[in-house]
């Protein structure tokens, strides 16, 4: 069973000239919160990621922020 719902994850990447940057934490808490932080091209996934999430967890605080550096 699952004891708790707390933590952290991080990816970075290069591809080319372009850096990619994503950042996953969670906490504890009784309803479903999803703070997406996203770059202004990438909104059109914002439903998508949504999903995902929701998919896959019924509770707790989620916050995820996406990077992307060019070089």
């Amino acid at each position: 069973m699952l004891k708790s719902m707390t933590g952290f994850g991080r990816s970075e990447r290069t591809v080319n000239d372009t850096h990619y940057l994503v950042e996953i934490k969670s906490l504890n808490g009784q309803q479903l919160e999803i703070n997406l932080n996203i770059p202004p091209l990438f909104t059109h996934f914002e439903f998508d990621v949504r999903s995902l999430f929701q998919a896959s967890l019924i509770r707790g605080t989620v916050d995820c922020f996406y990077l992307v550096h060019q070089t």
